[in-house]
């Protein structure tokens, strides 16, 4: 390796980690490949490249370590060892000067990664584009994928003037047009003066912190919604089970979530671990979300269907094992959901509920939207994880999923973040990570 080789890894590295969480400096982006691309123009090997990959992915999972250090080195080594295939690619496409379809391929192998159950929504270009309102607005018309692209897009031209090629100025002006058309184009507003209140309850209680003490549950969350009371919300909602207990089996919950609704004198949209009992060993567990009117009575429900791999899943995933390894891996309780049911607040007011990673596949949601919901409603249980990074990293997929539905969308998280996010990606309210509060926000429909 020579000094040139050492600048641009070391330009690469910092540009690249830079653009994501927790620096945020979408800009970089734009540029953060070209040092990569110049060294694979340049002639490094394979092996090369391999550590550069493992160096970079080794640093962007460092917020893994709080919560699982073989995680964090696995995860890293996969990533590491699955970019290669990508290196004879883009070496290949680099020597043949096919820049336009390079920066398609690299959307490709981005989309291709989140395509099945097993999705692996890291290091997503387009993501760091969150805060760069101009070209978030892109992912109304082709959702993520064409941010990424237009990111990808930026490198490859500007390697090849650097390169002192011909300025592609066709490939320049058809991103220009499409800036221009994501930011003029509105969703139509609606002639209806109606909105319904919303209280987004985030508790900063994890589910580790509850275990087995209800009144501790109870008592935090009763207090939070008194609070938000006193403003009159039409609607509560709680995070991703929020309530551990299933209100199908567990009465006394039941009883108290009953007379918690008669004080509110509102509905709430709650999670909750629901079981259905099939036999004195065997349950079907699902991670649900339920809404539930003033009277106590369940007017809609929707369980989770994008389970987290090896987590949600654990059972499923390591069938091979005998029963009692894979018992061990309490995480993996869930069975998948199968129907995606909008939940029915009022006669003219249905909104899409979708749960924590959920939110990652924008094909998922989009099959959601065109139920046509009025808004809708993201809840997440981030507390298993002590880094910023992470809460950082959900609450932006749900930037993405606003703008690509172009609806409100509002996201509770009983760590945070907690958040209202307006059709074009405003962040309209928020109660910050690893704090207490109460967001309360008029939706308008």
């Amino acid at each position: 390796m020579n000094k040139k080789q050492l600048l641009l890894s070391l330009a690469f590295l910092a540009g690249n980690i830079l653009s994501y969480p927790p620096f945020n400096l979408g800009y970089l982006a734009w540029i953060s490949f070209v040092p990569l691309f110049l060294l694979i123009e340049s002639g490094i090997s394979v092996l090369f490249y391999f550590w550069l990959m493992l160096v970079f992915n080794l640093i962007y999972f460092l917020w893994l370590i709080k919560a699982n250090i073989p995680g964090w080195l696995l995860l890293s080594l996969f990533f590491a060892v699955g970019s290669l295939p990508g290196f004879w690619l883009m070496r290949h496409f680099l020597r043949k000067n096919w820049l336009f379809l390079l920066g398609l391929l690299l959307v490709g192998f981005e989309y291709i990664r989140v395509l099945t159950d097993y999705a692996l929504p890291f290091q997503i270009i387009g993501y760091t584009q969150w805060n760069v309102y101009p070209v978030l607005q892109l992912a109304a018309l082709g959702g993520v994928w064409l941010v990424s692209f237009f990111v990808y897009s930026c490198n490859l031209i500007l390697f090849s003037v650097l390169k002192l090629q011909r300025l592609r100025w066709f490939w320049l002006l058809m991103l220009i047009v499409l800036i221009v058309l994501a930011n003029v184009w509105r969703q139509p507003k609606s002639d209806s003066e109606r909105t319904i209140r919303v209280a987004l309850i985030q508790t900063n209680l994890r589910l580790d912190q509850v275990g087995d003490d209800d009144n501790l549950f109870w008592d935090i969350y009763t207090r939070a919604c008194l609070e938000a009371a006193k403003e009159n919300p039409d609607l509560y909602i709680w995070p991703e089970v929020a309530l551990h207990k299933s209100l199908r089996e567990d009465r006394e919950s039941a009883r108290r979530l009953r007379d918690l609704l008669r004080q509110l004198d509102a509905g709430i949209i709650l999670g909750n671990r629901d079981a259905h009992s099939f036999d004195l060993r065997f349950h079907n567990n699902y991670n649900a979300m339920f809404y539930i009117d003033k009277h106590g009575v369940v007017q809609g429900m929707h369980y989770k269907q994008k389970l987290i791999p090896f987590m949600e899943t654990a059972n499923q995933d390591l069938a091979m094992l005998p029963y009692f390894i894979r018992n061990r891996f309490q995480a993996g309780i869930y069975r998948k959901g199968k129907e995606r049911n909008l939940l029915q607040i009022s006669p003219d007011l249905r909104v899409a509920g979708i749960i924590c990673f959920e939110a990652v596949d924008g094909r998922y949601v989009a099959d959601f939207i065109r139920q046509n919901p009025v808004f809708i409603v993201n809840v997440s249980s981030d507390g298993w994880s002590r880094a910023l990074t992470e809460h950082e990293l959900n609450f932006y997929f749900n930037i993405f999923r606003a703008v690509e539905s172009r609806r409100y969308l509002v996201r509770v998280a009983e760590t945070g973040i907690s958040a209202v996010i307006s059709p074009h990606g405003d962040i309209l309210a928020m109660q910050p990570a690893f704090t207490s509060g109460n967001v309360i926000w008029d939706i308008p429909y």
